[in-house]
């Protein structure tokens, strides 16, 4: 696969310390995967994108997935990526000029063991040249479904816009850097640079103005957790103000723009737009991931075996977490080694109504990998269930509060 595509899917993986999961037979007894000589196979064991048709910049595509039929009812979300192209088809730069986020879920019901689903994609109007189209998909929550998650490149193609009208923003020139630190010391825009709250974090880049006009445009920045997958909510940041940028038609200037952060440790990508001062898009989009540093965890590929339970029942539960986002090789201040912390889960039925004798809690080790299930026993009637699952520090701070819901 090519080097810039594991980038891309390692982004929400890079800091993940071991995912974890349990099983048991005995209410409440959590084991590791290791004490019952289990192996925990990925959720999604087959995918494939194949394009239909294309029309000018309108592309149908057909996608194919096939699930582990260990695994139950189960939702995913999918995604496009538009890259620019060289002559041979290769990637210029590491982040994409335009991304889809689709509302509506593939899902996979009881008995289903594959399903199939044509999609529409749209690229922006005003690109001209060669440009390569990537699929990917993640769990519900925008989580990778598992290591082996696929980036299917559909292959390279042609755009020919007659309307060259927008601000271009070059991610190919595109990179990161830190306030008061050396000029030469830069960071590649999907590295993941980790920062401290109060340090200020600078994206420098090339734009063009592409209109034949004089065009004056805001900075619009807007913070997504843990990767471009989660594009759809953008969360609590520093409030900036940016001041308004002039350009002479044809022009391109080398911009310094002030990144406003988000305000809780944890990794993100920012996205950078420019907007006419009365807000209409006129730009392209490229993304900054970076990593606010500090103990912090996340909760990822939570579902159950069933959609309903009756008392006595064993509800079989998958789940997998990481430990701080700021741990990975050759971080700029080093991470922050946490290793263990504790995990609260229950299971509450449509009503609210634990399905269990109340939340159950562990102590869970970020050091270790072993991903599995674990099996907890429902002592009252639970429909449409949903779990809640919580990871607390070991002075007690909340790290990750987390409903998932099933699929109905």
């Amino acid at each position: 696969m090519n080097k810039k595509y594991l980038i891309l899917v390692g982004i929400a993986f890079v800091i993940i310390a071991g995912f974890v999961v349990f099983n048991s037979k005995k209410e409440g007894k959590f084991l590791l995967p290791s004490d019952l000589g289990e192996t925990k196979k990925d959720t999604i064991s087959e995918s494939k994108a194949t394009l239909i048709s294309q029309e000018n910049n309108v592309f149908k595509i057909n996608l194919k997935f096939k699930k582990d039929d260990s695994v139950g009812k189960y939702a995913m979300r999918y995604y496009i990526f538009l890259y620019k192209a060289d002559d041979a088809g290769n990637d210029i730069g590491f982040a994409p000029i335009n991304k889809a986020i689709y509302d509506d879920k593939i899902l996979f019901r009881n008995g289903d063991s594959g399903v199939e689903k044509n999609i529409i994609y749209t690229a922006p109007q005003y690109l001209q040249g060669k440009y390569n189209l990537i699929v990917n998909y993640t769990d519900e929550f925008g989580d990778f479904i598992s290591s082996r998650n696929r980036a299917m490149k559909l292959g390279t193609f042609d755009l020919n816009s007659a309307s060259r009208d927008f601000v271009e923003i070059f991610p190919e020139r595109c990179y990161l850097s830190v306030e008061g630190e050396a000029t030469d010391k830069k960071y590649d825009i999907a590295q993941g640079v980790d920062i401290k709250s109060n340090e200020k974090l600078i994206a420098n880049c090339s734009i063009r103005n592409n209109f034949n006009k004089d065009i004056r445009v805001i900075p619009n920045v807007r913070n997504f957790k843990r990767g471009d997958f989660y594009g759809d909510t953008s969360i609590p940041q520093e409030d900036l103000k940016p001041e308004p940028i002039n350009f002479a038609p044809g022009e391109t200037k080398e911009l310094k723009l002030s990144i406003p952060k988000a305000l809780q440790i944890q990794a993100y990508d920012a996205e950078l737009t420019f907007l006419q001062e009365d807000g209409t898009l006129v730009s392209n989009k490229t993304s900054f991931h970076y990593v606010l540093a500090g103990e912090s965890a996340g909760v990822m590929d939570v579902s159950l075996d069933k959609n309903e339970y009756a008392s006595g029942d064993i509800a079989n539960v998958n789940l997998a977490y990481f430990g701080s986002s700021d741990v990975f090789p050759d971080s700029r201040l080093s991470g922050t080694l946490k290793k263990k912390a504790f995990l609260e889960i229950d299971i509450k039925s449509d009503v609210g109504k634990s399905c269990l004798y109340g939340s159950k809690s562990v102590e869970i080790d970020f050091a270790k990998g072993e991903p599995a299930s674990f099996s907890l026993k429902v002592v009252n009637n639970c429909n449409n269930p949903f779990v809640n699952v919580i990871i607390k520090s070991e002075d007690g701070h909340i790290l990750e509060n987390k409903e998932f819901l099933h699929i109905k």
